[in-house]
């Protein structure tokens, strides 16, 4: 009899034991679910960002070197890097070319 008594409070423990690693597993398997969607989330948002992007190639967005001006001197700007400052600049009505709006604009939000 004392063997069964034993025997069953074993079986109870190894339930006890087994539920535990159930939970913790289940928790762990809920947490990683939610990594998951965050990680989908965020997939989504950079494929969009990234398709505004190539959408918008043609598009030149106003350019300005904000690099100190030793940098600029001694790193001067690339090919591609001098159109797009070029096509960012708008003659005002003195003649001098200004950048244009849209990056006066983004300049200032930046401050």
């Amino acid at each position: 009899m004392a063997e069964l008594q034993k025997a069953l409070s074993d079986s109870h423990l190894a339930i006890y034991d087994e539920k535990n690693t159930v939970n913790s597993l289940r928790l762990e398997y809920e947490d990683l679910l939610k990594l998951e969607r965050a990680d989908e989330k965020r997939i989504k948002e950079l494929e969009s960002l990234n398709d505004d992007i190539e959408n918008n190639k043609s598009n030149k967005a106003g350019f300005k070197d904000c690099r100190a001006l030793s940098a600029q001197k001694t790193m001067p700007l690339s090919r591609k890097e001098r159109e797009i400052m070029k096509a960012s600049k708008v003659p005002n009505k003195n003649g001098k070319s200004v950048m244009s709006n849209r990056s006066n604009e983004s300049n200032k939000s930046d401050i």
